[in-house]
Formats: structure tokens, sequence, C-alpha cells
């Protein structure tokens, strides 16, 4: 007469008639106590299903035990995705399933890294990717600077028919801009995109700028009296005195030809303009060019004249 109704599988069955009491000698039936359970707003939204017709069907007796939501979730259709109740707009809360672990995506991993972050090597953007510090000149890509009007002198064999005042060579800043002629401007882009930066990338750093001290200047050659025309008054030289790189090192000629550390860059680059250039002149040839070398691009009957 007084005994609780079973479940089968998951589901509360309600008895034939409602209890209206225990009978005399039999045991109470302990009515289990409903879980406590948060309301959700919305009006029941996201109620546990059932529950109303278990609270009106007892006609105001005892409130029916809540199914097991262990028990529920294993027996009830899922017509909905798991863990949406069908006709609302809110959930029960399920436990968050753990991310995969893995490599973060490159988008947003881009963030925080970049190409100057992975090597030394890679962090060095190639001279030719730079901004060229002026306007392509002598139809060559490696030059940059600017046209300017021809060059007429009074003194004898000076002048350039065609000069450009020269600010960058293959991706290398020039200290001071060079007034030369085109022949000359590329020989010394072929010396620095084909010795120079190589060689200082041999030292774990990047060729960054040229210290340029001399170019047009119409004048005797070293400035002696009564000697011939130098080949700066035609266009056709130039004078380095120094080197600079990335790392903030700079070699000099007048400091680094005789010291250990620095003779051997000197000695290759000197070495290398043999060949781009017709004269190539250093501290060995003479007093006059201790503290820089002069390359120039005079024809020699028997080849380059390298001291």
């Amino acid at each position: 007469g007084g005994t609780a109704a079973p479940e089968q599988d998951g589901q509360p069955q309600r008895s034939a008639a409602p209890e209206t009491g225990a009978a005399s000698g039999d045991r109470a039936p302990r009515e289990a106590a409903p879980p406590q359970r948060r309301p959700v707003a919305g009006g029941g939204q996201g109620a546990l299903p059932g529950a109303d017709k278990q609270s009106s069907a007892a006609g105001g007796a005892a409130p029916a035990a809540f199914p097991s939501p262990r028990r529920m979730t294993a027996t009830a259709p899922a017509p909905y995705p798991l863990g949406v109740a069908a006709g609302t707009d809110h959930a029960p809360r399920v436990a968050s399933r753990p991310r995969p672990r893995g490599p973060a995506p490159l988008r947003a991993a881009g963030r925080n890294t970049g190409p100057e972050r992975i090597t030394f090597a890679a962090a060095l953007p190639s001279p030719r990717a730079r901004t060229p510090a002026g306007a392509m000149i002598c139809d060559d890509p490696r030059l940059a600077g600017q046209r300017i009007t021809q060059i007429a002198s009074a003194g004898p064999g000076c002048g350039i028919e065609q000069p450009v005042r020269v600010t960058e060579v293959s991706g290398v800043r020039l200290s001071r801009p060079i007034t030369v002629n085109c022949r000359l401007a590329s020989r010394m882009a072929d010396w620095v995109e084909e010795s120079a930066v190589p060689a200082a990338l041999s030292l774990g750093t990047e060729l960054v700028a040229l210290d340029t001290v001399a170019s047009y200047s119409c004048r005797p050659r070293n400035n002696q009296s009564g000697a011939k025309t130098s080949e700066h008054g035609r266009g056709n030289a130039v004078d380095i005195a120094g080197f600079r790189f990335a790392n903030g090192r700079e070699i000099t000629v007048l400091d680094g030809w005789r010291t250990r550390r620095d003779k051997p860059f000197l000695t290759a680059m000197h070495k290398r303009a043999c060949g781009p250039f017709g004269t190539v002149l250093g501290p060995n040839s003479d007093r006059y060019h201790r503290n820089h070398f002069h390359f120039d691009i005079a024809e020699h009957g028997n080849g380059a004249y390298c001291r």
C-alpha cells in the first residue's frame, strides 16, 4: 500500500493512487530530498524536463525525487547537440573540454615573433630589401642617388659629361654622397656586392655604410704641383677610409691596417678591389694613402695596378 514507486530506465513511475499516509504498522517511506539546483533565468528555461509534471501530479503531496542527472543524460534522447536543451537558448553547464595541445597557429605567433627574433641571419634584411636613399641612377638598380648637370672645368682634363651623385651602393649607404660617372659607380657596385658585403657577413654582421672621403675634384695627383691630373678630376675615382657594420663595429684603414684583428678584413677588401678597378692604392703604396683606399677605373696596358 505505501511503497515508493520504482524507477525503470531512469524515469520515475507514479503509483496508481496518491498516497495519503502510511498504514498502521508500516514503515513510512523515505522521501528523497530533491537536489538543490540553481534556477535558470528566462521563465524556467534550462530546467530539468518532467519536473513540472511531477509536481502537479503529486497534488500537493511530497515532491517526487528528481531523476538522477547521470542516468537521465545516459538514457534521454539527444535530438540537439550535446548540452543544448530543445527549445531553449541556455544549456546546462558542462565540463569544458581541454584544448588540444600543439604549436600555436602562425597567425597568433606572428604578433610576438618575427623574423628578427628567430635567428641573427634572418634578422638582417638583404641590402636590396632596404628602401634606397634616392632614385635609381645609371639604369642600375644597385645604385641610388640623382643625376646632376654636366660638370665643366677650366682646368686641363677635368670635368664629367654625365655626372651622378651617388648616395647608396648595393644597399650600403655612403657617409658622403660621391660625384662620379656611371662607369665608376657600377664598378663600385660590383665590388660592394661581390666582395665587401660577403666579407662583412663572414664577420657575423652586415656592412651598412662606407666612409667615403673623396670623389670628384679637379686637382693634380696627390695634390702635388706639376703632377698629372688625378682621376678624381674626371669622375673616375673614389676614396674610402672605413667600413661601418650593423653591430656598431667600425674598421678604419688608418687604425686597422696594422692590427691583427682588422687587417685581414682590410687586406681582403684591397685585394678584391683589384680587378673591378684599374688602380687600387692603400697604406703600402705611399704616405699619401696611409689612411684610405684609392679606387679608380683608369686603364693600364699591363692590367690593373694594385699597391
